[in-house]
């Protein structure tokens, strides 16, 4: 049976099947022990994942665990209970953040490129969260824009050599 709307040109229709397969493939486990990707939202997914890799075969740096995607504001724990919320971004500002009182100890912002590689991965303390974050004036929810203040504030973990 040919499902395919009649519509769709014969590339169209090859390059859906193609992104489909490439999803399936990096696809992993819902608890995220396994697998590049865990869900649909492939951006965020493979933020996590780059920030993951990085921590647990970076000397000196914590060793992390993903949380399950129901844990609203907390995408990671180390092995010292601290707790991280990653956002990536392939633009300049960050998704939203929603919630009342102190959501996560670390903020990680994820830069990739538009090829979805990494660029960047940045780090902040909720105090200092606190002082750089702004309304989204239509949802109500905070979100962080990088800016030049941004950088000042950030501690950067790693940066792509170009």
């Amino acid at each position: 049976m040919n499902n395919k709307p009649k519509f769709l040109n014969k590339k169209t229709i090859e390059l859906v099947n193609n992104y489909s397969n490439a999803v399936k493939a990096m696809t992993g486990s819902k608890d995220k022990t396994t697998g590049l990707i865990w869900t649909k939202n492939v951006t965020g997914d493979l933020g996590e994942y780059y920030v993951r890799e990085f921590f647990n075969n970076t000397p000196n740096m914590p060793n992390i665990k993903l949380e399950k995607n129901s844990n609203k504001d907390i995408d990671a724990i180390d092995e010292d209970g601290i707790t991280y919320a990653i956002k990536t971004v392939t633009t300049n500002t960050t998704g939203s953040i929603r919630g009342e009182g102190k959501l996560f100890d670390y903020l990680i912002i994820v830069k990739l490129d538009d090829s979805y590689m990494l660029e960047k991965i940045m780090k902040c303390s909720w105090k200092e969260y606190n002082k750089i974050k702004t309304e989204n004036k239509r949802t109500g929810a905070d979100k962080v824009t990088n800016t030049k203040k941004i950088s000042e504030i950030f501690e950067i973990l790693y940066q792509r050599e170009e």
